[in-house]
Order: structure tokens, then C-alpha cells, then sequence
């Protein structure tokens, strides 16, 4: 898998990152002491775990006795970063329990950092605010399927649909304003087979499950977007 480092201000956080489940992802904190670093002791915790250490670097060497066991073999802190003043841990083969928020203490308690982490199941898309993104599900019908009933929705709006097409035509009275000149379906994808629905201009409030329905129940698919 390939490494994700996304941070950005995200739901009123101060710093977040978003991985997928498999991928791996660092988290990092620039200390902005323009010197090396590495003889300095650096924690990184959950609070939210017992133990809560996920990883503790002292005197250029990493210590995994008090280590919470869930990351045992996959946190590394990057020396090269270290000389450079820049705290960033790599934690690897990301997990769905990884969500969270995680502490950075260097040296002192004056000197602490909050990341968040968000994790995203494998059929997940990610996306920054006025962004524009697509979801797509691939049918496997290796046909045009233009002319087929293709639907998404959202099961915690009111309404709950985001996107209908029928007969090659899009129709809007049913739709959630608050989609309404924001999706769009891709002809050239449905003549594939592949449904792509174009979302523009993300906001925080898209964040959520949206569900296709592709002409019968038995073809469904669903897809997180975060946000």
C-alpha cells in the first residue's frame, strides 16, 4: 500500500490525517526547533488506551516495553526528520481501531501535539473541503448501460436521494437541495458499465455513506466519502 499523509483543518480540529485501512500513514509535528532532535524523548499516546503509549523514543533509541501491543512492529519515527526538527511518525498496515486522536509530548508538557487520525474502510474516497470528487462502482456489466436506472442515495437525509437517472435523463424534483447542481453521472462511463457520480465542490456536511442501486436491490454498492 501506498503511504497517505492528508492534514488539514477538518470538523472544528486543529490537525487531522486520513488514512485507509491497509495503507500506511504518518503523523507529523514540525517543532520548529531547527536543530536535531534526536537525543530528545518523544511520546506518542492515546489516551483512549491502556496502555495508552503508542510509541517512545529516548536518546536515539525507541523503547517498546510499555508500548501499547496493537502497534508492536509497526511504528518507526523517521531519523532523518528528527535532525531537521520534525517529529513524524510512520505507523503501518493501518487498521479501522487506529482512528483516534494522538498525543505527541517532546521534551516537556509545554511542547505537546493532537493529531487526529480518521480511517476509511477499503471501498472509501477522500476529499477536502471545496473539492471536487467522485464515487464510483464499477457493475462489471461490460455493457452500456445508459438506458438502465441508476440511483444514490444518502439513508440519513430527508429526502434521501442524491442522484437519479433513468432513460439517460437525470431527474431533480426528488433530489436533496442540498445536492442540487453539485452531481452529475458520467456518459462515458455508463456506456463501460461504470457508474461515476461527480460531486462537486465538497462541503463538511457531505461527509457520509452513499449508497448506488444500479436497476434492481441486487446490485447495490455502497461508498464512504470523508471529508
Amino acid at each position: 500500500m501506498s503511504e497517505v499523509i492528508r492534514s488539514f483543518v477538518l470538523l472544528g480540529e486543529a490537525h487531522s490525517v486520513m488514512a485507509l485501512v491497509g495503507d500506511d500513514v504518518t503523523l507529523s509535528y514540525d517543532t520548529k526547533q531547527l536543530k536535531d532532535i534526536s537525543e530528545e524523548t518523544v511520546e506518542w499516546s492515546r489516551a483512549d488506551l491502556n496502555p495508552d503509549l503508542v510509541h517512545l523514543h529516548e536518546d536515539r533509541r525507541t523503547f517498546y516495553k510499555q508500548q501499547n501491543p496493537a502497534y508492536r512492529g509497526r511504528t518507526v519515527l523517521s531519523e532523518e526528520d528528527l535532525e531537521r526538527g520534525i517529529i513524524s511518525l510512520r505507523l503501518s498496515r493501518v487498521r479501522l481501531a487506529d482512528e483516534g486522536n494522538y498525543t505527541c509530548l517532546f521534551s516537556s508538557v509545554h511542547n505537546q501535539y493532537t493529531v487526529q487520525l480518521l480511517v476509511g474502510e477499503a471501498h472509501s474516497v477522500m476529499a477536502l473541503v471545496g473539492d471536487d470528487v467522485t464515487l464510483s462502482y464499477d457493475t462489471k456489466q461490460l455493457k452500456d448501460i445508459s438506458e438502465e436506472t441508476v440511483e444514490w442515495s444518502r439513508a440519513d437525509l430527508k429526502p434521501d436521494l442524491v442522484h437519479l437517472l433513468e432513460d439517460r435523463r437525470s431527474f431533480y424534483k426528488l433530489q436533496n437541495p442540498a445536492y442540487r447542481g453539485r452531481t452529475e453521472l458520467s456518459e462515458e462511463d455508463l456506456e463501460r458499465g461504470i457508474i461515476s457520480l461527480k460531486l462537486s465542490r465538497v462541503r463538511l456536511a457531505d461527509e457520509g455513506n452513499y449508497t448506488c442501486l444500479f436497476s434492481s436491490v441486487h446490485n447495490q454498492y455502497t461508498v464512504q466519502l470523508l471529508v
